[in-house]
């Protein structure tokens, strides 16, 4: 008896495979013509499930033992060039990527023409943190709303006493 097409019922009412689906050899299974029917031959037990099969990680393991203690790093295991492959690469991404973000950040602030030098400046290498791009934005005074627009903010010059100096002259 074929029950073929009980079994392909019974992997899509359950949510599973087909390789998962075992159908007892009865000729109530046989019968089956509907959903309805398969789901009575699996509420019966006559249709069930296998468990599901995951891959043991045993060899897996065992490499990535090998490769903390620096085996299996020749040449032929190597993809991509040296550059690609020194974690100097990673930082200076790492570096470069926030120093971008931090610009970004204040994109609106800027007059387009400093944002793009400086964003040049960052791919060259110009800056050694996110707090130097600031410093640097700061110092050049290149973000709107900041000391070049306020400068009524700024301490007023001191102011000589001339009648101090008048009276320091006087007493000598």
């Amino acid at each position: 008896m074929d029950t073929h097409s009980q079994k392909r019922m019974a992997a899509r009412i359950l949510g599973i495979g087909v390789s998962r689906v075992r159908v007892s050899a009865d000729k109530e299974v046989g019968e089956a013509l509907t959903r309805d029917d398969v789901r009575q031959l699996i509420q019966k037990n006559l249709i069930t499930i296998l468990p599901a099969q995951g891959n043991p990680g045993g060899h897996r393991r065992h490499l990535l033992k090998q490769k903390e203690k620096g085996r299996r790093n020749k040449q032929g295991s190597r993809r991509g060039t040296a550059s690609a492959r020194t974690p100097t690469k990673q930082a200076w991404m790492k570096r470069i990527r926030a120093q971008r973000r931090a610009l970004a950040a204040v994109r609106s602030r800027m007059e387009p023409a400093d944002y793009v030098t400086t964003y040049r400046r960052i791919k060259g290498g110009m800056f050694r943190s996110v707090s130097h791009v600031r410093f640097y934005l700061r110092e050049r005074e290149l973000l709107k709303g900041s000391a070049k627009a306020r400068p009524a903010e700024k301490q007023p010059a001191k102011q000589a006493k001339p009648a101090a100096k008048e009276q320091a002259g006087t007493k000598e």
